[in-house]
């Protein structure tokens, strides 16, 4: 897939003519899920099946403010919807859903059954999901 990038004021002076302001680029533009913040210091990003938490203030100073959070957390599966907790995220998928820790990217809690199919419907005070189950071509047992 073919992006663009904004320019750097380099790059317009070797484009042709100097009068181009987007750039096309052959890099691949990664599915934002979600953006949160997730307190004043730190925001997160989810994307494709990565969870990226990003200071908000310089560097120097995030470090000495900034609770010891992970800058990113790398799931084995494509997220469909992300959900933050005060102290870990959930990341729901197909089949199931995996809850990680903010500060040490730990499984915290795991559910995966490829025998249903997963989907948030909505968050508040309860979390709600609805599942269907996949039916397949199995043979009944048999009648004693």
């Amino acid at each position: 897939m073919l992006g663009a990038t904004w320019f750097h004021s380099d790059e317009l002076e070797a484009c042709a003519g100097g009068s181009n302001t987007v750039i096309p680029r052959p890099e691949r533009l990664h599915t934002l899920k979600a953006v949160h913040q997730l307190n004043k210091d730190a925001v997160l990003v989810c994307h494709e099946n990565m969870v990226d938490i990003i200071p908000a203030l310089p560097t120097a100073l995030a470090e000495r403010r900034r609770t010891k959070l992970v800058s990113r957390i790398q799931f084995d599966f494509h997220i469909e919807t992300i959900l933050c907790l005060a102290d870990s995220v959930l990341a729901f998928h197909r089949h199931g859903v995996q809850g990680r820790s903010l500060r040490n990217a730990d499984v915290t809690q795991e559910i995966t059954d490829l025998s249903r199919a997963y989907r948030l419907l909505g968050h508040d005070k309860y979390v709600q999901q609805a599942i269907h189950t996949h039916t397949t071509n199995l043979v009944p047992p048999p009648d004693k």
